[in-house]
């Protein structure tokens, strides 16, 4: 299967798994990413805001809150563009032109560079840290500066277990992820430099 036909089939998957497995999905997917030591070493982290049947980060930020991490989630601005903003664990959030919650247009923003993990949204994810997302490849430029330098924000995709594929076949501008977590286990990528 191409990647198109891939998103069309998980998106499908996702969207069908019933409310209470997701939510017990998503935290056992924060016991994990907890159980991993994150939120005992990064004081900047970005998030993303459930869209589409994507597994909820909604109580891992709640645990990122209480550890005291300053939080940021992804707000788009301008043609194909998006930043990371700050956001509160109360604030009021706008929903863009997707239908996507995403933070205030006046919150903090802060940089890739300045942030010690990012948690990705995928629609598809294979063993070695190639993942499918929804095709606007938003991650993919905002991320594009990253590649290829030796200090890093951590590349953490987040999914429910079912999303797992086969070998996903790289563009060239794709970003590999350095590990992927979902409600089962943590899948350290091949490429990644790092030690679960």
């Amino acid at each position: 299967m191409n990647k198109s036909e891939i998103r069309q089939r998980m998106r499908k998957l996702r969207r069908a798994i019933p409310p209470l497995q997701r939510q017990l999905a998503a935290i056992k997917l924060a016991q994990n990413l907890n159980d991993f030591g994150l939120f005992n070493r990064a004081a900047n982290i970005a998030f993303y805001l459930p869209n589409d049947g994507e597994i909820s980060t909604h109580p891992t930020l709640k645990l990122a809150f209480r550890s005291g991490m300053k939080c940021y989630a992804p707000k788009v601005e301008g043609q194909h563009r998006m930043h990371f903003r700050k956001i509160a664990l109360h604030a009021s959030l706008a929903t863009n032109l997707y239908g996507i919650a995403e933070p205030s247009k006046c919150a903090a923003l802060i940089s890739p560079h300045n942030l010690q993990a990012i948690l990705l949204p995928l629609v598809a994810f294979d063993g070695v840290g190639n993942r499918i997302g929804m095709g606007g490849g938003y991650y993919d430029r905002l991320l594009a500066s990253l590649r290829n330098k030796a200090q890093k924000p951590l590349l953490i995709g987040l999914a429910y277990s079912a999303q797992q594929t086969s070998k996903i076949t790289e563009d060239a501008w794709d970003i590999s992820l350095d590990y992927i977590v979902t409600e089962k286990r943590i899948i350290s990528s091949t490429k990644a430099g790092y030690q679960v």
